[in-house]
């Protein structure tokens, strides 16, 4: 999430401050490309992060109950961030 905050701080800095896209002080396409497409979607460790959750929820959620709560948030968060990651942020593979 970071990230993306800075990856929006660096075009807005591009722009000299103004939210059009047309002003822009790339010289190439590609360069520009760049500039406005984020990194590439690294599937790999997001769902090694949701089993590792899940497991540690299911194992000890018996003993502490409040955990299945908190599994159940950090999956509907972690749900709505990654889509919106997905469509503003991460690079298109065409």
């Amino acid at each position: 999430m970071l990230f993306a905050f800075l990856a929006s701080f660096k075009r807005c800095r591009d722009r000299g401050g103004f939210s059009g896209s047309h002003n822009t002080k790339c010289l190439s396409q590609a360069d520009y490309e760049d500039m406005n497409s984020g990194d590439p979607l690294e599937m790999d460790y997001k769902y090694a992060n949701l089993l590792v959750v899940l497991f540690l929820v299911m194992l000890y959620g018996s003993g502490i109950p409040i955990l299945y709560i908190i599994g159940a948030v950090f999956f509907f968060c972690t749900y709505w961030v990654d889509k919106w990651l997905i469509f503003y942020h991460h690079r298109k593979i065409s």
